[in-house]
């Protein structure tokens, strides 16, 4: 059993790395994004694009994840993301 149990933590170690590494893609996605919106005057939120996001994940099948939490996770990635785009085109980070 506990061979088991080791096997499935390290399986869950390597799948922590790639969700780390694409969170790191989708953050530097959103800033070349951000990038744009600050070259068109447009607002770092877009709420109506962020309610398309969350629809859009929950529109694909994730058993056995509960939906309130998927919604929850990503309007934290969402949060982050935005954050990034913040901090990316803020006076300080242009210095």
């Amino acid at each position: 059993m506990d061979e088991n149990l080791e096997g499935f933590r390290n399986q869950i170690q390597e799948l922590d790395r790639e969700i780390v590494r694409l969170l790191q893609e989708r953050v530097r996605l959103a800033i070349e994004i951000g990038r744009i919106k600050n070259s068109r005057s447009l607002p770092v939120a877009d709420l109506a694009r962020e309610r398309e996001v969350i629809s859009n994940v929950l529109s694909v099948p994730h058993a056995p994840l509960d939906s309130q939490a998927l919604e929850t996770l990503f309007l934290w990635i969402l949060t982050i993301c935005r954050k990034a785009q913040i901090d990316t085109h803020s006076p300080s980070s242009k210095e």
